[in-house]
């Protein structure tokens, strides 16, 4: 359950950093949007990262007697990517450039991500990855991409020592 709440929190943080602004703008709803694989060959992780996405706005919302978090509700905008990259960086595209969502939440896999952060870069938006764990993501001088785990590269070392030591 923390992983899923972590890189949320995150990115509410993030949003409302970025988007703090007035008091009459208070009122506005925070917009998030982000891609999922509801469908294609990630959609059975990627339903497992909507619905950890969708339960961390739902917790948000339901916080205090205004809900949301300052006063403001969380409203999520959230897209199939149909596990295509092209589809997801579009998606992207169309909720920094002409929804002008106050914040995005990662897609599931490397090479979604990837294509994401391409956008994400160009639009200078943060972008909080939790799924998305390949190293050479993060290893391009990008400025708006951070790593919430350990490198994907990395997730069998400490096994394959154990292993090592006892034959």
């Amino acid at each position: 359950m923390k992983e899923i709440l972590r890189p949320c929190l995150a990115v509410i943080a993030i949003a409302l950093w970025v988007g703090s602004g007035s008091i009459v703008e208070a009122q506005k709803p925070i917009r998030i949007g982000a891609s999922v694989s509801k469908t294609g060959t990630y959609a059975e992780l990627g339903q497992t990262v909507y619905r950890g996405q969708s339960l961390c706005v739902k917790l948000a919302n339901e916080t205090d007697e205004t809900g949301g978090v300052l006063g403001r509700k969380i409203e999520l905008l959230i897209e199939d990517d149909r596990s295509e990259t092209d589809k997801a960086a579009a998606i992207y595209e169309k909720l920094i450039g002409q929804e002008k969502v106050d914040a995005v939440l990662p897609p599931y896999s490397s090479a979604i991500t990837e294509a994401v952060t391409a956008v994400t870069e160009k639009h200078r938006m943060p972008l909080v990855s939790c799924c998305g764990n390949s190293a050479s993501i993060f290893k391009k001088g990008r400025r708006f991409i951070f790593m919430l785990q350990t490198p994907a590269e990395v997730y069998f070392e400490g096994l394959i020592e154990v292993a090592a030591q006892r034959g």
